[in-house]
């Protein structure tokens, strides 16, 4: 069976790249928070950010809005979830990591190719 006909893969990657920025813009910020970056560098930020709607008007050519704002969204969630966790080693409740669970199981269900 060809994933292909199963899940949508453009929204998937387009989500995949606004959620990358999502986790490397959040990141930055967090490093600025902390005091590992001074606080000039959340003018970068604010001017990658600017990025994301062309991203996401590209995207709209393969999903509709809702969808793809969600898969964003959820992708985004995700990425930043586990860079905290892991990297920044913060911790979450063990009814936070079920809803991180839930939130990839909510991501494979939004990509689902409908006929």
């Amino acid at each position: 069976m060809d994933l292909s006909t199963v899940f949508k893969i453009k929204p998937l990657l387009f989500a995949l790249g606004l959620g990358i920025i999502d986790t490397l813009l959040l990141s930055t910020t967090k490093f600025i928070s902390i005091g590992v970056l001074k606080y000039p560098f959340i003018i970068l930020v604010c001017i990658l950010y600017g990025i994301q709607p062309l991203i996401f008007l590209n995207a709209l050519g393969n999903e509709s809005m809702s969808i793809m704002n969600l898969l964003w969204d959820v992708m985004s969630n995700i990425f930043v979830s586990l860079i905290g966790i892991y990297y920044f080693n913060e911790t979450i409740s063990n009814m936070k990591y079920l809803g991180i669970i839930l939130s990839i199981i909510s991501l494979t269900i939004l990509s689902i190719e409908e006929k």
